[in-house]
């Protein structure tokens, strides 16, 4: 699995975050022991609390297995082309412009603009180059510009679209 430098970052804050959530749910299930006495096979909230544990070490396990075997973008060498790290700019035929990021799957999001190279659009359009044109879900795309993608601008536009976004939900 490819991954930039920044979506292993994000992974590691994550397994932190899961990490404790297990430190968490370990104390609640000693709570919920203690408080049960001799019945705590009986005792729904120590059912629940070790079920929540057994759901945050997968998720773990799972985490660091895609980290464990991944391979940074930052290193792979750009050619001009759309490949995992770039960040393509392309326009439709109603001359609307799109830009995306094509990073790893642990990174996509959507709402920031950054697709998965595991995506299907970012499975036809790795390998062009800007001025060839591609076809996607009956749409035609021109490839405008692809340029090797900054880390950078990627952290500050997903966190723009996720205050966006917390703004608009109210959550």
């Amino acid at each position: 699995m490819l991954v930039s430098r920044w979506g292993f970052r994000r992974a590691q804050e994550k397994l932190i975050g899961l990490q404790q959530q297990v430190k968490m749910a370990n104390l609640d299930t000693a709570l919920q022991y203690h408080n049960s006495g001799d019945g705590w096979h009986d005792n729904p909230g120590w059912h629940h609390a070790e079920n929540l544990k057994s759901l945050l070490d997968g998720q773990i396990e799972e985490l660091r297995v895609a980290m464990n075997h991944s391979r940074l973008i930052d290193e792979l060498e750009f050619s001009g082309r759309v490949m995992p790290g770039a960040r393509v700019r392309m326009r439709d035929t109603r001359d609307t412009e799109i830009e995306y990021i094509v990073l790893g799957p642990l990174e996509s999001d959507l709402s920031a603009s950054i697709i998965s190279y595991e995506a299907p659009l970012a499975r036809v359009l790795i390998g062009h180059s800007p001025g060839e044109s591609i076809r996607f879900r009956s749409e035609t795309f021109t490839i405008l510009s692809v340029e090797r993608w900054d880390g950078l601008d990627g952290c500050e536009a997903v966190a723009s679209a996720r205050s966006l976004h917390l703004d608009s939900t109210g959550v």
